[in-house]
């Protein structure tokens, strides 16, 4: 890849810096991800913020915690 390609293609979240947005949003309002992906904030309590995700079932959408064993698991499936 090279040139406008290059700065198109999304980052590796595991091995690059990325820059961060921070929005703020109400209940019921929704974020569009490129057009891939939907976020909903479905309710907000407390110090508790549901969300919502709406994508094609091919997106592949895990809280931090499980991505990181899914890869820990996906390594030591590669060693062995």
């Amino acid at each position: 890849m090279g040139g406008d390609e290059e700065r198109r293609r999304p980052p590796d979240l595991r091995t690059e810096a990325i820059l961060m947005l921070i929005l703020a949003r109400r209940q019921n309002e929704v974020i569009d991800i490129q057009g891939l992906c939907r976020v909903i904030v479905v309710e907000i309590r407390q110090n508790t913020v549901r969300l919502g995700f709406e994508a094609d079932p091919a997106i592949r959408i895990h809280r931090e915690e499980v991505l990181k064993r899914i890869v820990e698991e996906e390594q030591k499936r590669k060693k062995t």
